[in-house]
């Protein structure tokens, strides 16, 4: 780790604003208030002219407190400072289990201890932002990560004649020329990560896998309150569910934020914390890979055969994939195999 962030005592999350002329929200952190970073969020598409003000900072609210673990992983500070607003006692049991959980595989190649780590604090009798707001919503979003999964929901919803809408966060062309391929109203967010984290990386910083599931889970519940939709039918499947390795006494799952226990506590936190009325599941969570490879071949093949990619060096960060398969990764040679 870089020397300076060895020194590290607190992690700050300083302020989040919104502007809804530009559609930017802004998220802002610190490092003891000397090292500043600042995330970008836009929401290209056209908002619902009813919707909540209120609900919406809520859900914003809760988005920085997720967004925030890129920047917090750089040196696990032991003090957390929340600056705008507070977390309840709930609230704070919510975010210390996605963090820690979450962090499983940073935790595993970083050689840390995973307990103990994560320290939120919260006010004890705050019920002032646990208050939740009752919305009408109707229709449904499907997000598109470029895969089968994603595709599989959406071929067998359009069969069914259930209208939906897709949903993406960045530019990749896989993405996009599936989204394409569908022909549906389509909702994109961009994400521009501080530059300030990729400088802390290339100098030393800690860094690993990070639960982006759980920054997506919150991000499409910001979008269906801005568009008035109901409906969040994500495609984690079954084996989500199961740890990989155990380390230091705790199960640790790669894909957590992608679980049903996770998908639980987040539906619960939704509830509580921001409307009951936004609806997030998993679409495919009773299936296995092998079962949605088959239904992939059987209904998705013929339109996306030439356009889809499990890869996942399509989506990182700082370097992306030169084709849509590496042919050297695991998930390749998953995805080759069972198809």
């Amino acid at each position: 780790m870089k020397k300076s962030l060895s020194k590290v005592k607190e992690f700050i999350f300083e302020s989040f604003e919104f502007d809804k002329n530009t559609k930017e929200l802004l998220l802002h952190y610190s490092l003891d208030g000397k090292i500043n970073f600042t995330e970008k969020l836009t929401f290209n598409f056209n908002f619902a002219e009813n919707h909540s003000a209120e609900a919406l900072n809520k859900a914003f609210f809760g988005l920085w407190i997720m967004c925030g673990i890129s920047y917090f992983k750089t040196c696990l500070p032991q003090t957390i400072i929340i600056k705008t607003g507070e977390l309840t006692k709930s609230q704070t049991k919510f975010f210390t289990k996605i963090y820690e959980n979450g962090l499983g595989e940073f935790f595993v190649e970083n050689k840390l201890n995973p307990l103990n780590q994560i320290h939120f604090p919260f006010v004890e009798n705050s019920a002032n932002l646990s208050q939740s707001i009752n919305l009408k919503l109707s229709g449904t979003i499907v997000p598109i990560g470029g895969g089968k999964d994603s595709l599989v929901t959406a071929k067998i919803l359009e069969k069914a004649g259930v209208e939906f809408s897709t949903w993406h966060i960045g530019s990749s062309k896989v993405i996009k020329d599936c989204v394409k391929k569908l022909n549906k109203e389509n909702l994109q967010i961009s994400r521009e990560i501080s530059p300030e984290l990729l400088s802390l990386n290339k100098e030393g910083a800690l860094n690993g896998h990070i639960p982006i599931s759980a920054i997506l889970a919150f991000l499409s519940v910001i979008t269906a309150i801005l568009t008035g939709k109901k409906n969040i039918a994500f495609s984690n499947e079954n084996s989500a569910n199961f740890g990989n390795i155990e380390y230091m006494g705790k199960e640790m799952n790669h894909q957590y934020s992608k679980s049903l226990e996770f998908e639980q506590d987040f539906q619960k936190y939704v509830a509580e914390n921001i409307s009951p009325d936004v609806k997030y599941f998993s679409f495919l969570r009773p299936l296995t890979e092998v079962k949605i490879a088959e239904i992939f071949a059987g209904i998705c093949w013929n339109d996306f055969h030439d356009k889809f990619s499990s890869c996942n060096r399509n989506f990182h960060i700082n370097k992306k994939a030169e084709t849509k398969w590496c042919l050297k990764c695991s998930k390749c040679a998953l995805v080759g195999l069972i198809l």
